[in-house]
This record gives C-alpha cells, sequence and structure tokens, in this order.
C-alpha cells in the first residue's frame, strides 16, 4: 500500500511562483498508510499517518517512531528508506497531526488555552493513537520515540515530565517553553 498526497507544481524557468491554473501531481509514499478519525477525546478530526519497513513481521517486536506534525512524516519516511527499508532493524514510523489548521495557535497568546490544547493533544496521542497503532503492530515497548518541533518539541517536554513511561526517548526539537505556564 502507499500513501498518496498533493505535491507543488513545478513551474517553467523565468517564470517565478506557482501557476495556480495548473493541477498538482501526486507523490506516493511506498509502505505507508493513512488514516483520519474525529478524537473521542477532544471531538476535533486528526490524522495518523504509519509507514512500515519492508520486513515487518506481524509477530515480531518493531521500533517505532512517533511523529507529532504529520507535515514532517514523508520527510522522515523519505530520509529512513522510503518506506522500503529502514536502517538496521524492523520498524514504523507514525505520524500525528490535526486536521484542524493551526491546531496549538490561540490569539492573543493565551497560555492557558496552549496548556490545555497540549494537554487534549497528549490524551490523543496516549489513549487512542498508542492504541490504534498497537492493534495493527506488535510494538518493542523498549523502542518508542517521540519526537517534536516547535509547540509540537513542548508537547513531547511536558510528555517526559507528566508521562515518562509512554516512550523510552523523547526528541524535541526547539521546543517553545519560553513564556508558557505549567512547566
Amino acid at each position: 500500500s502507499a500513501l498518496v498526497a498533493a505535491q507543488l507544481p513545478s513551474t517553467e524557468p523565468g517564470h517565478g511562483g506557482l501557476d495556480m491554473a495548473r493541477e498538482g501531481m501526486p507523490v506516493v509514499l511506498p509502505g505507508a498508510v493513512q488514516y483520519d478519525f474525529v478524537s473521542r477525546n477532544t471531538g476535533r478530526p486528526y490524522r495518523v499517518m504509519i509507514a512500515t519497513s519492508g520486513d515487518v513481521d506481524p509477530q515480531k517486536p518493531v521500533a517505532a517512531f512517533y511523529i507529532l506534525n504529520d507535515r514532517e512524516f514523508p520527510a522522515a519516511v523519505r530520509h529512513a528508506g522510503g518506506g522500503a527499508r529502514f536502517p538496521r532493524r524492523p520498524a514504523i514510523i507514525v505520524g500525528i497531526g490535526w486536521r484542524s489548521e493551526n491546531e496549538f495557535l490561540v490569539t492573543g497568546g493565551n497560555r492557558q488555552k496552549i496548556n490545555s490544547r497540549i494537554d487534549e493533544f497528549q490524551r490523543v496521542v496516549l489513549d487512542e493513537v498508542k492504541p490504534f497503532v498497537a492493534s495493527r503492530f506488535k510494538i518493542d515497548e523498549r523502542q518508542q520515540t517521540i519526537y517534536g518541533h516547535s509547540l509540537s518539541g513542548l508537547t513531547v517536554v511536558r510528555m517526559l515530565f507528566e508521562h515518562p513511561d509512554a516512550f523510552s526517548r523523547f526528541a524535541a526539537s526547539c521546543p517553545t517553553i519560553g513564556g508558557v505556564e505549567g512547566l
């Protein structure tokens, strides 16, 4: 199976910018699938994308790498070998994203609302996404990594302190920690 996504159209040299009249071309990520769902916890729409290495045996434990931004998922899959072969051992990459644009952006920098959204997103990941993934793959509990950048990075930092046993590794890139209450 493969995940199909939109690709920005290319333009002729010298024209500059995107030709808005042209249709996008599909992009296929081998070994990837996508699931859209509405959270039981938040009532908001989310997306889960999963890519597997070609040698995943459903009876054997696999490492799992969770990315808290589905927009970074395609790059992670390409970097890991296009979904066809992941380095070292059988593994899966799980991209988790929200379908409502700018889930974490809050008008006026309302810190309480940011913290509330992070709490909600943590519940989605821990109570809905991880069990969903575990129902489809035998996950090696000792080989689970979670990654996030910016506000998703803050979510990872909060998970490290609030749910330290939920993952075996926590990776936060440029976490937005300045001025946010509750850390």
